[in-house]
């Protein structure tokens, strides 16, 4: 397992650093690795410009001026102060089983903000399927993850139904759980094909296989569905 450092990037006093010191360094793009620490710091600072501009708003116009995710990153943004050290590292890429690359949307990786050595957020990047550009994403729903980076260093990340596991080659722990509408992610009856019943058997095939066959089999998706991506402009951030 490789291990890749980029030089920390700082704007006024606090510093962010990225450090890729798992083993999704094998694959992950460096173009990812390289621009984190930047586009970090670009969406704090917008997020922390609109809660600047609307924090004296009425509560109506609060909501519908900010995009929803500005609203939530805003939390994170202000905890931030001029003499902190952000490092962020751990990036996973979300394998969701049972879900062929024909349907998958586009490629990202989530990565763990650490401040001053506690955790701090995961947010994502992207490569957005109109500008093409690499994109940030932040999202509470992925602040649930129980997702610490000195456990789950050698962790591969999956989802099996709603269900999101990190299996080590000594253990397999559920590290969050999504709701659906209804509580079911299954695909339902149709055309005479009991969806059900395929990816409950795709799920248990996944699950008999060992921690290498399973980490060639994420990698593989992750290299292929990157390669789909292959004619993006990575000196573009938003």
């Amino acid at each position: 397992m490789c291990v890749i450092t980029v030089d920390s990037v700082q704007a006024k006093a606090y510093t962010v650093t990225v450090d890729v010191d798992n083993v999704y360094s094998e694959v992950i793009p460096k173009s990812f690795v390289q621009n984190a620490p930047a586009i970090f710091k670009k969406n704090v600072k917008k997020a922390m410009k609109y809660y600047n501009k609307y924090k004296n708003a009425d509560p109506v116009t609060y909501m519908r001026t900010i995009p929803d995710m500005y609203r939530d990153f805003i939390e994170i943004a202000r905890k931030i102060h001029d003499s902190d050290e952000i490092v962020i590292h751990s990036p996973f890429y979300p394998y969701d089983v049972g879900v062929d690359d024909e349907e998958e949307g586009t490629p990202f990786y989530n990565f763990l903000a650490e401040k001053n050595g506690k955790r701090l957020c995961i947010f994502s990047l992207y490569i957005d399927d109109k500008s093409k550009k690499l994109t940030f994403g932040y999202s509470k729903m992925t602040q649930y993850f129980i997702y610490d980076s000195k456990t789950t260093k050698n962790a591969l990340f999956y989802w099996l139904g709603e269900k999101c596991y990190a299996e080590t080659p000594d253990k397999t722990i559920c590290i969050s759980k999504r709701e659906e509408p209804g509580g079911e992610r299954m695909k339902m009856q149709s055309d005479g094909v009991d969806w059900e019943a395929i990816l409950k058997k795709s799920y248990k095939e996944f699950q008999k296989k060992t921690y290498e066959e399973k980490k060639n089999e994420i990698f593989n998706r992750a290299k292929k569905s990157q390669n789909k991506k292959a004619g993006y402009l990575p000196c573009f951030l938003t």
